[in-house]
């Protein structure tokens, strides 16, 4: 960060207003909560109202702001959220190695690829960022009861003192190999407590890991060098770093009551250690880190592949096969066979970006083609009308009922047997489009709105169902799907 920013019209001019936010658009819905949260002019921008409190006196502080901000923004934190689980389930059922996710967000040019523990670590920055920023204060004596607690409450559960999974791994690489190239992933207890306590012993424990790696690249050898620190002196010893790791492994197979005694030992250890509270400007340089990331400038068209964790979701369980090619999943701008769901009777394919011909589209951008985000085919799928089921995916925070009308004409006449949906980010008004059918099939074009259905203000945790309700509708009329769902 070349400028140091202390107020929050600062922080708005040179990071937020730099960095593809659209208040009048897509983002319509996040700028009204900031207005409405921070006592902003409604009508004018957020900068106007920003400047308009100071003038008042009554200047929203940067910290204020940025909180606000992040609340706003928790549709694309629950977005990437979902993409991540669901990549995560297909890495585990698909490969044996770390998934590489490939996406096309734009025509002609390269795609993003990024491997699952990156996508992983872009998901959680926006979790991470928006936590209290307070860390402990590292005592060396209060450090060295962690494993003393953690060792006493495993022993009387008698487990076996072993590793498994990351942990054996990276306990591994410690001992033979020096310091680690990744750290571990910490598995979840299943105790809500529990987690949440050993999620603060594991930021401990890497705070103590970089305070070491900071003086030397072999474990163990950085307490010989002269003036460094007590933690070095004293916790570089082979012991304490991989010890840590060891407990919390085997606290997973706890049982209940050893989980609940253990985290309530830790949270009365936590509750005692004094906290540092992190300044101001390093949360802004966090934040500035955050909308560098590639996701943040892409989150509009990243909303068209959200919207297959909810075809994941609707099908997982009904012989749902995604394909993943030399431990790629790809989402190309262009046709891909994704995903089939096999039956014992018949197969329904799931395409992306599926093309057909259409003789006279009405859409606009249409010549003589139609090409859906996502099709669902019977076999043959070389001919059109094996086709069951369409979704047209938008990004509108309003709609344009003329564009979604002429979607749905367009789909519904190119695939003649399906099911047109048409699903956007933002409002619908389901009875405008459908009059704007009527007005527009005219002149040898088939209406067809008997076929054509619209979902409104699509988005984490809001109408999801509604798709899901309505894809296991649109299967369970077909032999290969009625015993399933």
């Amino acid at each position: 960060m070349s400028k140091r920013i202390e107020t929050s019209i600062e922080f708005w001019e040179n990071i937020i207003n730099k960095r593809n936010f659209d208040e009048k658009g897509y983002d319509l819905d996040a700028t009204n909560y900031i207005k409405n949260k921070l006592g902003l002019l409604r009508g004018r921008s957020i900068l106007v109202g920003l400047k308009s409190k100071e003038k008042k006196l009554e200047p929203v502080e940067l910290e204020e702001f940025i909180k606000v901000f992040f609340e706003s923004m928790e549709s694309f934190s629950n977005m990437m959220t979902d993409l991540l689980n669901m990549f995560e389930e297909i890495s585990v059922k698909q490969t044996d190695k770390n998934l590489d996710i490939e996406f096309d967000f734009d025509k002609g040019k390269s795609p993003t690829t990024v491997n699952l523990d990156e996508f992983k670590e872009y998901a959680s920055f926006f979790v991470e960022i928006n936590k209290e920023f307070e860390i402990p204060n590292l005592d060396i004596e209060k450090l060295w009861e962690l494993p003393n607690i953690l060792d006493y409450l495993r022993n009387k559960d008698n487990l076996n003192r072993g590793l498994k999974g990351f942990g054996e791994k990276y306990y591994s690489e410690y001992a033979n190999k020096g310091w680690f190239e990744n750290y571990p992933e910490i598995e979840k207890t299943g105790n809500v407590l529990l987690d949440s306590q050993i999620e603060k012993v594991f930021y401990i424990w890497k705070q103590v890991v970089e305070e070491i790696k900071s003086y030397g690249e072999v474990p163990g050898k950085s307490r010989y060098i002269d003036n460094n620190s007590e933690i070095v002196q004293r916790l570089d010893n082979n012991e304490w770093i991989p010890m840590i790791i060891d407990y919390i492994y085997s606290l997973v197979d706890c049982n209940e009551e050893i989980k609940n005694e253990i985290a309530n030992k830790l949270e009365a250890f936590f509750s005692d250690m004094p906290v540092i509270k992190i300044k101001v400007e390093e949360r802004v340089e966090k934040f500035e880190e955050f909308l560098k990331l590639p996701f943040w400038d892409k989150r509009y068209e990243l909303y068209s592949v959200w919207v297959f964790t909810l075809i994941y979701k609707a099908t997982k369980e009904y012989g749902l096969t995604v394909y993943t090619v030399n431990n790629k999943l790809s989402f190309p701008f262009k046709e891909t066979h994704l995903a089939t769901i096999s039956c014992k009777m018949e197969n329904i394919l799931i395409f992306s970006e599926k093309r057909t011909e259409l003789s006279n589209p009405v859409g606009k951008s249409r010549t003589k083609n139609i090409q859906p985000d996502y099709s669902f085919y019977r076999e043959p799928i070389t001919d059109t009308e094996s086709s069951i089921l369409e979704i047209e995916c938008k990004q509108y925070k309003k709609q344009s009922t003329d564009n979604f009308a002429r979607a749905l004409i367009d789909y519904s006449n190119g695939r003649g047997n399906a099911k047109v949906l048409v699903v956007n980010y933002g409002e619908i008004d389901k009875e405008r489009i459908l009059k704007k059918i009527d007005e527009l099939a005219v002149d040898g074009i088939s209406n067809n709105k008997d076929r054509c259905d619209v979902i409104g203000n699509l988005k984490s945790k809001n109408n999801e169902d509604i798709l899901i309700e309505m894809i296991q509708g649109e299967l369970s009329k077909y032999s290969c799907m009625s015993e399933s769902l």
